[in-house]
């Protein structure tokens, strides 16, 4: 099959991550697939480079301008399947699928927020979505929002889990540091990963707690484009608060494996997720996890971690001082049961095959 992914940018996002290993393992199955971008961030353009999958990027100053092309160059597009990806590309494949009968269109959803129901400007969105063939959501939570706020999609929406399989990183730690929990969370600093809330509930912990606890974030500064106004509230709170030995803050980082490694637990503190890359990978690597209860999280933490409430200081606090308890041993065992989980929910050739089997199924 021909297939175009049609993504905003290749930034260090939890979606671009997704479907760069997508696009590697369709690859590798002989398929031919490439991208189209329209703004900036190449984080991920390296991987489809060694992968040779082509990448083309739209960049035009004019918004209007740009999306005229963009459509342009969809309805154009002479392959098979057209993938889209985020929300404001779903909307524009929707309005080049109009026009255009060569080929079939997915969309698909990664967020799962309420808001994606509630503007004036996301409902006409929504709606486009009537000229998707399918709708493909990474967790049961996504579905059912789309399937309460649009029974009318049922056919369209599929659940397709994140691909994950993580091999050849072993864990690594100074002798110095065995009585520190190393705690790692992988997230953008923006309001809704909850960085702020994380260096709340870090200091109502008990001073003993503390030291017995290290959280590094690694994520990207600006939320969007020239905004690292949450990064630097959170920098500033911590420096306020005298946190600096328990809470480290970092870019993003093409080693995240490495550090997820050398990591004694895995952690997300979001408000809102579609199915969370950090905590499916920690999973993978046998890692502990903490998590709030977000997207499918029944499913995913079942005797291998530890929940929380976002929204609530006093909950993260607890789900803290808890890691931060457990022995080697009991970290050893959840670890365990982590790795055994996403082995069966995460396998990159099943996932692989049941996007293939999506694409076919429409083509006929």
């Amino acid at each position: 099959m021909k297939i175009l992914c049609f993504i905003d940018n290749l930034g260090s996002g939890g979606a671009q991550r997704r479907f760069t290993n997508l696009a590697v393992l369709f690859r590798k199955a002989g398929h031919q697939i490439s991208f189209l971008t329209y703004s900036e961030g190449d984080f991920f353009k390296k991987t489809l480079d060694e992968a040779e999958i082509p990448v083309t990027k739209i960049s035009v100053p004019s918004k209007v301008f740009k999306f005229l092309q963009i459509i342009r160059f969809l309805r154009n597009f002479d392959g098979d399947v057209v993938i889209s990806v985020m929300e404001s590309p779903n909307a524009l494949a929707c309005l080049a699928k109009i026009k255009s009968t060569g080929w079939k269109l997915i969309t698909t959803e990664s967020s799962s927020r309420e808001q994606t129901f509630q503007s004036f400007k996301r409902k006409v969105a929504n709606r486009l979505e009537r000229r998707a063939d399918a709708k493909i959501c990474n967790s049961e939570r996504a579905r059912g929002m789309w399937l309460r706020h649009y029974p009318d999609y049922a056919d369209k929406l599929k659940v397709i889990y994140n691909p994950v399989s993580l091999t050849g990183y072993g864990q690594k730690r100074s002798s110095e540091e065995q009585e520190v929990v190393r705690l790692l969370v992988a997230a953008s600093y923006q309001p809704i990963k909850n960085v702020v809330g994380v260096i709340e509930a870090v200091h109502t912990l008990p001073e003993a707690v503390r030291k017995k606890l290290r959280i590094d974030w690694y994520g990207r500064k600006e939320a969007i484009r020239g905004d690292d106004q949450t990064y630097r509230n959170a920098d500033k709170k911590i420096i306020d608060y005298g946190l600096e030995k328990t809470i480290h803050l970092h870019s993003e980082t093409p080693f995240i494996y490495e550090r997820m490694a050398e990591a004694d637990a895995v952690a997300l503190f979001s408000k809102a997720e579609g199915l969370p890359n950090v905590i499916c990978e920690g999973m993978c690597l046998g890692k502990p996890i903490v998590m709030s209860c977000v997207s499918d999280y029944r499913v995913i933490v079942n005797g291998n971690g530890i929940l929380c409430d976002p929204q609530e200081v006093p909950s993260m606090a607890e789900a803290l001082m808890k890691i931060a308890g457990t022995s080697e041993e009991e970290r050893r065992i959840m670890g365990q049961k982590s790795k055994e989980m996403a082995q069966c929910l995460f396998d990159p050739a099943v996932i692989r095959d049941q996007w293939l089997a999506v694409m076919e199924n429409e083509m006929r």
